[in-house]
């Protein structure tokens, strides 16, 4: 027995030394190990490289970017691990941003991703269609009671039998509205009452979309249900997407049918087509379209379900550059030319459209609905109302009307008698916490059905506790995602740091700031082109005179007076006076005079050539520009003031080299340079 616990001890030993070899020490921070793996994969992060990737040959340079980020890595642990000590953590704006961010990146999480990925793909097969449909409506009610919707479904089932026996669309559906209207009002009637146009995925509601989607051209629905009512659907035509279409048309305006010459000059167009000139210059002429007609008819990109039924019809029938023969809308005559037909984009090229379609699309409920019965399944639910062991009926029974204008107040000892709803993870959810979520998701709506409402609500109940449940796990579930967070709220933390205990501090300590430029300003050299910035190069003073109109003000008549400013050093004023005097009185020129100090490589100004003292003009609009160049400055250090910035942000630069010394002796780090050494990448 001893032979065996030995031999047990002996192969625990070796394996904790073995996985210590793959994964050895690489720093000590406060007592505390850093591992070679957590450094690896950050450093590797940094430069773009994965673990899997094949290490290169080493050089001088790929040394000294490790040796680089030992340091960049190191600084960054002391400064959380000191941000952690200082409560920056516990920072209320902090946890708020972090919150936010939370909850964008735990909206994929809270899904089921193979049904998300599911429903995408069936959008991106929809999206190859535009289909052009109509609708007759039985609305409902918002929060229908049990009873209105057995009504409203028995209507559309009868009106979907009376077009089943041959009735005409368009008259069943200017039926059904003007029952639906209220007694006495006069409603004129449209003779094609609830024709959609075209459209494609992500413009209808989805029940109504897959419905439609399912037919056949000509066919006709069964009462399709979505939060408007039911619905019968009847499809006419399915026309397939390229992308976006550019046409060029020529349309004449009829008049609603009403001028019997609009045919005719149609057909005169389009035999003048036929005779070779150019559609360009026939839509430029003849074309009612006043927008489009002085750009040869070319209309702007649309997608199909952007344009005209009819224009789509014949377009379809098209190849690019060619026209169409006259055809009727109930606009007037047209004919289309297409310029441009787009090639589909590829799912992969459509998945972002689609992503930004589904965070506001009912449908991506259907997933979120998968995932949460899986949830459900995994920890433990049981709705004892579903069971008839509970219910809430006592709170239907309490509310009243001004629920809907948000105005319903709940009080515990309204409730007769609490009672557990459901058990959710091995907890128990009452009516009475049921009670105070309907108080909470009061919102100001149409009044409709109470029991409608609570039911609702109830689902919502069911709902946002899964949710709960589940995002509370997801740091346990994903590691992935607990790095993220991790690396998130670190990221906010060593910024707020930064901020607080270096670059503010730099900003205010005046004393220490005066001492570091005294020291600095004297070690720049001006032939150092990383000191550039510290010093100007040659400088120009320049008092620069602006002429809006020469015709106002003749550039000779400036330049003499230029000339005599230069010679007897006028001031700005003075010049400006002067040139004023050589104005026609009644039309006086807009001049300005300022003097500046250019910078050589300034060419708005001065040009190379111009680097001495003289007066320079060149063309300016229907103006002038006269530069009087008065002294050259030769190359030196700037102020100060004028360097504040960059100094500056020397000066926070060595307040962080004090800060990351001190609390690396104040942590104790340890760095194992042997492992360093022994890294290949």
């Amino acid at each position: 027995m001893r032979k065996v616990f030995g031999l047990l001890v002996a192969w625990m030993f070796m394996g904790q030394l073995a996985w210590a070899q793959q994964d050895p020490v690489i720093f000590e921070i406060n007592n505390r190990p850093i591992y070679k793996s957590e450094f690896m994969k950050d450093f590797l992060a940094s430069i773009g490289k994965s673990e899997n990737d094949a290490p290169t040959p080493c050089t001088y340079e790929k040394r000294q970017a490790l040796e680089d980020y030992v340091n960049l890595f190191l600084n960054y642990k002391v400064k959380l691990e000191d941000a952690f000590r200082l409560g920056y953590d516990q920072d209320p704006e902090m946890q708020k941003e972090l919150k936010t961010y939370r909850e964008e990146l735990a909206a994929p999480y809270l899904i089921d991703s193979v049904t998300m990925d599911s429903i995408m793909r069936e959008a991106y097969e929809r999206s190859r269609y535009s289909l052009h449909a109509a609708h007759i409506l039985i609305k409902m009610k918002s929060n229908p009671t049990p009873a209105d919707t057995l009504k409203a479904y028995r209507k559309a089932l009868e009106v979907y039998e009376e077009l089943k026996n041959g009735a005409d669309f368009y008259e069943v559906s200017n039926k059904v509205v003007s029952d639906a209207q209220v007694a006495g009002l006069q409603r004129q009637i449209n003779p094609k009452e609830g024709d959609l146009g075209y459209f494609t995925v992500f413009d209808m509601v989805y029940p109504f979309e897959s419905a439609a989607y399912n037919l056949q051209p000509g066919e006709i629905s069964k009462p399709v249900r979505t939060r408007f009512g039911y619905h019968i659907i009847k499809l006419f035509t399915r026309v397939e997407m390229y992308g976006q279409l550019e046409l060029r048309h020529i349309w004449i305006n009829d008049g609603h049918g009403n001028d019997p010459k609009a045919e005719s000059k149609i057909r005169n167009a389009y035999e003048r087509l036929k005779g070779g000139e150019a559609f360009e210059s026939i839509a430029a002429n003849y074309s009612d379209d006043r927008q489009s007609a002085h750009k040869g008819g070319l209309m702007p990109k649309l997608a199909s379900n952007q344009i005209l039924p009819e224009y789509i019809n014949e377009a379809d029938k098209l190849a690019v550059d060619q026209y169409s023969e006259p055809f009727h809308t109930d606009f007037g005559w047209h004919i289309i030319k297409v310029v441009s037909r787009e090639k589909r984009p590829t799912y992969e090229e459509m998945l972002p459209y689609f992503k930004q379609k589904m965070a506001r699309d009912p449908r991506a409920q259907i997933s979120q609905d998968r995932f949460l019965k899986n949830i459900q399944q995994k920890y433990g639910f049981t709705d004892y109302v579903a069971q008839g062991k509970a219910s809430y009926q006592e709170l239907v029974n309490m509310v009243d009307k001004s629920i809907f204008e948000k105005g319903w107040e709940f009080r515990d000892t309204m409730l007769h008698k609490d009672q557990v709803l459901l058990n959710f993870a091995g907890t128990d959810h009452t009516l009475n916490e049921f009670c105070h979520f309907v108080e909470d998701k009061q919102s100001v709506e149409m009044p409709g059905s109470l029991e409608g409402l609570i039911d609702k609500r109830y689902k919502e109940f069911i709902k946002g506790l899964t949710l709960q449940y589940a995002d509370s796990r997801l740091e346990t579930e994903y590691p992935e995602f607990a790095d993220l967070m991790a690396e998130y709220r670190n990221g906010l933390m060593i910024f707020s740091y930064n901020e607080t205990e270096i670059w503010k501090k730099a900003v205010y300590d005046t004393v220490g700031f005066l001492d570091f430029y005294d020291q600095q300003s004297q070690k720049k050299v001006l032939d150092n082109p990383e000191d550039a910035s510290y010093f100007w190069d040659y400088r120009a003073r320049v008092t620069v005179v602006e002429v809006n109109d020469s015709t106002l003000l003749p550039l000779d008549k400036s330049l003499k007076v230029a000339l005599t400013a230069m010679k007897k050093q006028w001031s700005s004023s003075i010049l400006k006076e002067n040139l004023m005097k050589k104005c026609d009185k009644s039309h006086p020129a807009t001049v300005s005079v300022n003097l500046k100090m250019i910078e050589k490589g300034n060419m708005d100004y001065i040009t190379d050539n111009q680097w001495k003292k003289g007066v320079y003009a060149r063309p300016e609009g229907m103006g002038y520009k006269i530069m009087i160049v008065e002294q050259i400055s030769d190359p030196c250090l700037k102020t100060l003031e004028e360097a504040r910035g960059y100094y500056l942000s020397e000066y926070q630069d060595e307040m962080e080299r004090r800060v990351t010394a001190a609390l690396r002796e104040k942590f104790n780090v340890k760095i194992h340079q042997e492992v360093i050494d022994e890294i290949t990448y």
